[in-house]
């Protein structure tokens, strides 16, 4: 039966094109790791994120559509840069069962939530966010930049996944009020460590027939060059360590 849902979401999710062909197929592992260890309260908590991060991705104000690239579509390294900690966290759980795995869990996804939703909302409702580090005007969807709407949202992004879980599972399996508002600042946090890593540590290009800065290596149809950050650390790698920052908050904080 669990098998048959996920199946039936993920040919959903394909139809709706939030994923790729190799996105779907990545997303059926998660799924299936999850269920297995954490059955329905798993899959619906990994659904609070999925759903509302494709749903906020494809916002838009009017008139954007002609500046700003539709990226929504995950790839299968897009849903193993979300989803990957929060399934190694179950794979773990179905070896020992402990709550600290299942909250290592939550947290994981609350920070995935929570970034992309201080980044669609941030980008929507934020006019120009600031650098992180400089405080500078920059243009909106650089990486390490911040705005108020984009922060609340980010809070507003972990809550949505933890209350979620809190909603299903909340009074058992050590699941309290602390651990709600633990786990929702562990994903919060880890956003923040995302944000950190975009604006020292990432990757951006320039692109050589427009002059544009951004996390794409290939604009125009052209191979870009290295403007700033390290060429290995792509957005894959921080969306990891912000999902991984997310768990490892969450078990500092209940340990």
């Amino acid at each position: 039966m669990l098998l048959l849902f996920i199946v039936c979401i993920i040919g959903i999710a394909s139809y709706k094109k939030w994923l790729s062909p190799t996105g779907a197929a990545a997303a059926f592992i998660v799924g299936l790791v999850i269920a297995l260890a954490f059955s329905w309260p798993g899959l619906i908590i990994l659904g609070a994120f999925f759903v509302s991060s494709s749903l906020v991705s494809k916002l838009k104000k009017k008139g954007e559509e002609e500046t700003v690239k539709d990226d929504s579509t995950r790839t299968a390294r897009q849903v193993f840069a979300n989803g990957g900690v929060a399934a190694s966290a179950a794979l773990v759980y179905i070896v020992f069962p402990d709550f600290i795995w299942f909250a290592a869990f939550i947290a994981s996804l609350a920070a995935a939530t929570s970034d992309t939703w201080a980044s669609e909302f941030g980008r929507i409702f934020g006019g120009k966010p600031r650098h992180l580090l400089t405080f500078k005007l920059q243009p909106k969807g650089t990486s390490g930049a911040i705005s108020w709407p984009g922060t609340v949202a980010a809070l507003g992004g972990a809550l949505f996944v933890t209350g979620t879980a809190y909603l299903i599972v909340g009074g058992e399996n050590s699941f309290s009020l602390t651990s709600l508002v633990i786990l929702t600042l562990s994903g919060f946090l880890g956003q923040w460590v995302d944000t950190l890593m975009g604006a020292l540590l990432e990757v951006e290009y320039e692109c050589s027939v427009c002059g544009i800065v951004s996390e794409d290596k290939m604009h125009c149809q052209t191979a870009g060059a290295v403007a700033s950050g390290w060429s290995f650390i792509n957005n894959e790698v921080v969306n990891t360590c912000c999902t991984l920052s997310g768990a490892a908050f969450a078990i500092l904080f209940l340990l």
